[in-house]
């Protein structure tokens, strides 16, 4: 659910009262505590703590911005603020090879041999490499771990 529709269906709602950092916590602990302790319906608490947590991302995202030229004031780039420890520092740079011919075509070249591979796997034995007659051994797979997926666009 986004921000501005969260916003929307809570427009004509009285505010509550003040509530604290602390008083978010305890409630969000609470409800991990009463699902471990089976007091509490587990599928729907994780649905609720999936949709405050997509709130929090997207409120988190509108003000980072905000947040960084707030932190530019302290003059340090690394300092402790409301028990936090605060760094700022640049996200890693990017590496782009796409004008080097030779790399493009090993990277063409290695999805080929995976596909071959990947191919082996499913057939139970090894193929032969079309280019050079090589033997090429079936991959390894490992079973992805069971997941939920959540979505409130429904």
């Amino acid at each position: 659910m986004s921000k501005d529709l969260f916003m929307q269906e809570r427009e004509n709602e009285p505010l509550p009262p003040a509530i604290t950092e602390n008083d978010v916590i305890d409630y969000i602990n609470n409800i991990g505590f009463q699902v471990t302790e089976g007091k509490r319906n587990a599928l729907k608490s994780y649905i609720s703590i999936k949709r405050i947590s997509e709130l929090c991302a997207a409120v988190l995202k509108d003000i980072q911005e905000l947040s960084i030229d707030e932190a530019f004031k302290y003059g340090e780039k690394r300092f402790q603020e409301s028990g936090a420890m605060v760094e700022l520092k640049n996200s890693a740079g990017k590496w782009d090879y796409s004008h080097i011919l030779s790399i493009s075509e090993t990277e063409k070249r290695l999805k080929e041999l995976n596909e071959i591979a990947k191919q082996a796997y499913k057939l139970g034995t090894e193929i032969p490499d079309p280019h050079t007659g090589e033997m090429i051994p079936a991959a390894s797979f490992t079973e992805g771990k069971q997941t939920i997926a959540i979505s409130f666009k429904i």
